[in-house]
């Protein structure tokens, strides 16, 4: 299955101190002829006819719910012809009222993610509108209305990604009692170093993020949340599983995962959005999605290994991290080499393998007694 991160706009009605989003990404809104470039060239160029269109920004609700309508009917004709289309949105929750919830809910056709820091007083560092007033409640309004459709008619999904950035750092604790207290499922993404977040305001040192996600995952599972959490759920299910989970540990995302502007240039993933020496093709051209898989950009990205990653070469965890993030990799100054946040992986995957031993051990006593 091909998961293509589709951003219909990269406005925004928000300002984050640490969008990541690069000051070259295309300007402008995707049209119906994109649209269904986009939709149609992928499903087609998947192998197993499989293809998950994540509606990603920037904003997409900014678009309106006629883009979403659209969407919907190339969803139709696709799956009328025999391929398996799913698709999400991921939204800052501000522009979602009882209208679009109809539609999702008649449609049966997407899921919705969500963007929310924890409590008013951390989320307020870091995610306010572009006039500077808080978008907490509104946020939190759209989770909530969800959640209650959720409730009553089909799933909708919900989850949150929190930013883990200097700003909350020293406060996951309390990011997961608001979010237990919520009934909202979360996954923790460390900052992305690009666009703004490149600045240093947010950064953190992957040592900060290890020690914080070690200490996160103890307090979890101690606490007998009732939330799911990631990576900690991805993590769990590697080392048991022997697999890794999600695109950070894929091996090589190359061939699962790519990205699509508004204007159709096509990027390997939607953090390289606007990095001209990343740019693979346009899915408005002849043969546009075929010729970007043929580019000299993908075929050197498909090299990408753990295997050739000097520094991994010897690494107790190398079969479940394989190698880390290649977009993070790239903003150390190499998407061949190792991500840079190493460290963190290292650490939460040697505690997540030294927890679930212990667990296991636990069990075979409690069995023998």
């Amino acid at each position: 299955m091909i998961t293509v991160i589709a951003k219909p706009t990269h406005d925004c009605n928000l300002r984050c101190g640490y969008c990541y989003i690069e000051p070259g990404a295309e300007r402008g809104r995707m049209d119906e002829r994109t649209a269904l470039n986009v939709m149609e060239g992928f499903a087609r160029h998947s192998h197993d006819h499989r293809a998950h269109f994540i509606w990603h920004g920037g904003e997409p609700l900014l678009c309106g719910i006629a883009f979403f309508e659209f969407v919907a009917d190339i969803t139709a004709s696709l799956k009328k012809r025999g391929y398996h289309v799913t698709n999400a949105i991921q939204t800052n929750g501000t522009l979602l009222g009882p209208d679009f919830l109809d539609f999702v809910s008649d449609v049966d056709d997407f899921r919705l993610g969500f963007s929310l820091d924890g409590p008013q007083r951390i989320n307020d560092r870091t995610r306010p509108y572009a006039t500077g007033a808080s978008s907490f409640n509104d946020t939190l309004r759209a989770i909530r209305m969800t959640r209650e459709r959720n409730s009553r008619t089909r799933h909708l999904g919900g989850g949150v990604i929190v930013v883990l950035s200097k700003a909350n750092i020293a406060d996951m604790k309390q990011v997961l009692q608001f979010f237990n207290e919520e009934r909202i499922g979360f996954k923790v993404n460390p900052l992305i170093r690009s666009g703004r977040a490149r600045h240093g305001e947010y950064d953190i040192d992957p040592t900060e993020a290890a020690a914080a996600l070690h200490d996160l995952f103890n307090y979890w599972m101690q606490s007998d949340s009732m939330v799911s959490v990631d990576p900690f759920v991805d993590f769990i299910g590697s080392v048991a599983s022997g697999c890794s989970v999600g695109c950070n540990h894929a091996g090589n995302c190359r061939e699962r995962y790519v990205s699509v502007g508004p204007l159709g240039d096509i990027y390997p993933c939607g953090r390289f959005d606007g990095v001209k020496s990343m740019w693979m093709g346009n899915v408005n051209t002849p043969n546009g999605v075929t010729d970007a898989y043929g580019s000299s950009v993908h075929q050197r990205l498909l090299g990408r290994n753990a295997k050739n990653i000097l520094e991994c070469s010897d690494c107790v965890v190398s079969d479940q991290c394989k190698g880390g993030c290649l977009h993070n990799a790239w903003t150390a100054g190499d998407a061949l080499g190792k991500d840079p946040y190493c460290p963190m992986y290292h650490r939460l995957f040697t505690h997540v393998r030294a927890v679930l031993q212990k667990e296991l051990r636990n069990a075979e006593v409690g069995n023998e007694t």
